[in-house]
């Protein structure tokens, strides 16, 4: 799962490149990435996929999102993995029932052996079922204040009520540190976690990994965003089978 510190932050980016990076190592049809910012969710852009209608449907309380439903809403995309792209309509947030996605949890973890949600920046009720399915929890930032001051407030928000739910700071737009500097010891003494995940940028790249419809580490797979993406995908799944 997949939540930002800011708009802008990356976690859309991070969020495709991590299920595709997952994908390679899977058997077909066993990764899924499901964008639940159902109102401005950017999944579909980066993956040239149509935003969907089945997810209209369930946002609208027109479907239950069981199996049959997943038969109908999921799209294989040609890195090999399954997406559930955001609405075609624009719906408020608090159209989604908690108990409807507890029903859609209990689908995904059925079906796929990963499954990588990409989150809203707002807290609604019905993420609450969502972290308890979690397995981990990656907050994405930056090194802006803002950003920083939103992460610690998230970071604490979910640990009120998951205390026990891994929780990892990644922050983008950065190259990891040789030494690291006195704002970057200040950003993570303010978010109280370590600053161990880093995505530097590379605006050329990305661009043309959109204009793709591609992952970045399929289109750019030698940039320093997608070694970085890669190497995050390798430490957080490393000793796990289920994402």
């Amino acid at each position: 799962m997949s939540c930002c510190g800011r708009a802008g932050a990356g976690a859309s980016t991070i969020a495709v490149n991590l299920a595709a990076s997952l994908a390679k190592g899977s058997e077909a049809g066993k990764t899924a990435l499901v964008d639940l910012d159902i109102q401005n969710g950017a999944i579909a852009l980066m993956l040239d996929l149509p935003d969907s209608e089945e997810a209209a449907r369930f946002v609208q309380g027109n479907a239950t999102p069981d199996a049959a439903f997943l038969d109908k809403a999921m799209v294989r995309h040609a890195s090999g993995v399954d997406v559930l792209t955001a609405p075609d309509i624009f719906a408020p947030l608090s159209a989604i029932a908690p108990e409807d996605m507890i029903t859609l949890m209990s689908a995904l973890k059925s079906r796929y052996d990963h499954v990588i949600i990409d989150m809203p920046q707002t807290i609604v009720d019905w993420m609450d079922p969502v972290l308890a399915n979690a397995s981990r929890v990656l907050v994405v930032a930056d090194m802006s204040l803002p950003s920083v001051k939103r992460t610690r407030k998230l970071i604490n928000l979910i640990a009120e009520e998951h205390m026990t739910l891994p929780i990892k700071v990644v922050m983008n737009f950065e190259k990891k540190p040789l030494v690291t500097s006195e704002a970057q010891k200040e950003a993570a003494q303010l978010i109280g976690r370590p600053l161990l995940y880093w995505i530097p940028t590379d605006a050329r790249a990305a661009k043309r990994a959109i204009d793709l419809g591609t992952p970045l580490i399929t289109s750019a797979k030698r940039s320093a965003p997608a070694k970085a993406m890669a190497g995050l995908h390798k430490t957080l799944f490393a000793a796990t089978r289920k994402g």
